[in-house]
């Protein structure tokens, strides 16, 4: 459609007659109010005992004894969003035992990593798991591949009785530039050089066409050293096509539980009041920023992105949890941000995975870069 017809719907039920859908009269879809107070509550995302924080002792004594309830829900929403899934896709050659039905956009970082370790949890032990991890510079090193190649062996040497499969994405900016106009449309009615960043290195990444590759034992992969050396890998196979039908997303985790840095810096000005409207707006407009973009690049390659930290009971322990339970500020990034999720990774027993480094997409996959060079 046109970008003057198009625009991002907030979540909800809407009604519209016949006549109207066919003019393609925007005012014809009428939205009807939650009838659920619950549901109501969630949407609004407000806190209702002002209760923002503690102090840092008790928070971080609160943290250690919640963490094991939001690995719960986390858990149980990953598991929901598994029993839905067939084995066999119409029309394939699906092989249950060799062919993953799930596969986890994966950077390494703190959200892919605690989905997969809980996917982990979830699936049969002869399923295995894709780990899809783009990358957009020439020798393989963005920040986001090294995360992810550490991560990944940190999974292989926690849960060795598993297959996990490594999906090695390479591109170019020249790859998006060449699909522009698709992706454009794709991305309608978002225009910006970042949703053309995020929205295009996620389109690449979801098709799940790469390498197959493996991290020889001997190398040193570190994602927190952005000078590192390409790690010693090998290829297990040159052009690997995923056949999974669902793919697991981090969405969400930083809008509920602090992960920005905008977060770091309003709770510096402002305190827990701050914090908390900050977040109380990330959450609320995250459909608007985020959520169709995103969606309808995934949907493309016919796949369907599935959110567990969006699980309306995990939304609703972000919620009603003090903020200082799921964040501490007064420590260094990397381990304060998202603190809750980083105790939930040490419980399934990945330390490496629970220090690694908030990066967004577009930075730690080296694509801001290689567009801002090839712009300017």
């Amino acid at each position: 459609c046109e970008d003057s017809i198009c625009a991002e719907v907030a979540p909800g039920l809407y009604r519209a007659s016949l006549e109207d859908i066919i003019r393609s009269d925007p005012a014809a879809f009428i939205r009807v109010a939650w009838e659920d107070k619950a549901l109501a509550a969630l949407a609004d995302f407000a806190r209702t005992d002002g209760d923002h924080g503690v102090d840092d002792v008790d928070g971080l004594e609160i943290a250690t004894g919640v963490s094991q309830q939001l690995l719960d829900l986390l858990s149980n929403a990953v598991e929901r969003r598994c029993a839905t899934a067939t084995y066999r896709p119409v029309g394939s050659d699906f092989a249950p035992e060799e062919d993953a039905r799930f596969m986890v956009l994966f950077s390494g970082g703190v959200d892919s990593t605690l989905i997969a370790g809980l996917l982990h949890k979830t699936l049969p032990a002869h399923e295995p798991i894709e780990l899809c991890s783009i990358c957009f510079t020439p020798d393989g090193t963005s920040p986001d591949r090294l995360g992810a190649l550490d991560a990944y062996e940190e999974l292989k040497s926690q849960f060795p009785d598993r297959q996990w499969k490594f999906i090695a994405v390479e591109s170019t900016y020249e790859d998006l530039k060449s699909r522009r106009g698709e992706l454009m449309t794709l991305l309608s009615p978002h225009n910006s050089v970042m949703d053309f960043n995020i929205g295009g290195a996620l389109w690449l990444a979801a098709a799940g066409v790469g390498r197959l590759i493996d991290v020889c034992p001997a190398s040193d992969v570190d994602g927190s050293n952005e000078d590192a050396a390409a790690p010693s890998i090998k290829v297990l196979e040159d052009r690997y096509v995923s056949k999974a039908r669902v793919v697991f997303l981090g969405h969400g985790a930083d809008e509920l539980f602090g992960g920005y840095s905008r977060h770091r810096t309003r709770f510096a000005k402002g305190g827990w009041p701050a914090l908390e409207e900050e977040i109380q707006l990330d959450v609320r407009r995250i459909w608007e920023r985020n959520f169709g973009r995103d969606d309808r690049v995934v949907s493309d390659h016919g796949k369907e992105g599935r959110l567990p930290f969006m699980d309306e009971r995990v939304i609703h322990f972000a919620m009603t949890s003090p903020l200082s339970s799921l964040v501490d500020f007064s420590m260094p990034a990397g381990e304060g941000d998202k603190r809750i999720l980083r105790e939930c990774l040490r419980a399934l027993g990945l330390e490496r995975a629970s220090r690694r480094i908030k990066r967004a997409m577009q930075f730690g996959t080296r694509l801001a870069k290689v567009s801002n060079e090839a712009m300017f």
